[in-house]
């Protein structure tokens, strides 16, 4: 599924095809999503510090937060083919972790939380 990103001034709308409908949810800041073939929902994190995982149909179903650790930001989403979500959150640490700013975290949707770094993200 392909999701079209409209950041504006204080708000991102985030926009899609189901079932022949063009589905649109705004959330506030600066957004990034991602759909996640293997659970078929779409997940989206944003700088205000919230992940929010978003059923296709355009229902908001819980949201969580990304901010738990004050040495990373949520920087943007990525695929992968790598946990059963099939999307990880790429933080941007500060200070620097092993040399890096951009480390791939896990979003585990049963604890709603942000996982430890996982692997450098270039």
């Amino acid at each position: 599924m392909k999701i079209k990103i409209y950041v504006g001034k204080k708000m991102t709308t985030l926009s899609w095809i189901f079932l022949e409908n063009k589905i649109s949810v705004r959330l506030p800041g600066f957004a990034d999503a991602k759909y996640s073939n293997e659970r078929n929902i779409i997940v989206a994190s944003s700088n205000i510090g919230l992940i929010y995982i978003i059923g296709i149909d355009g229902e908001i179903k819980y949201e969580f937060s990304n901010a738990e650790n004050e040495n990373y930001k949520f920087y943007c989403l990525a695929n992968t083919k790598y946990n059963d979500l099939g999307v990880n959150i790429i933080m941007a640490h500060d200070p620097e972790l092993n040399g890096e700013r951009f480390w791939q975290h896990t979003i585990d949707l049963e604890n709603q939380a942000v996982g430890e770094p996982l692997t450098k993200w270039r």
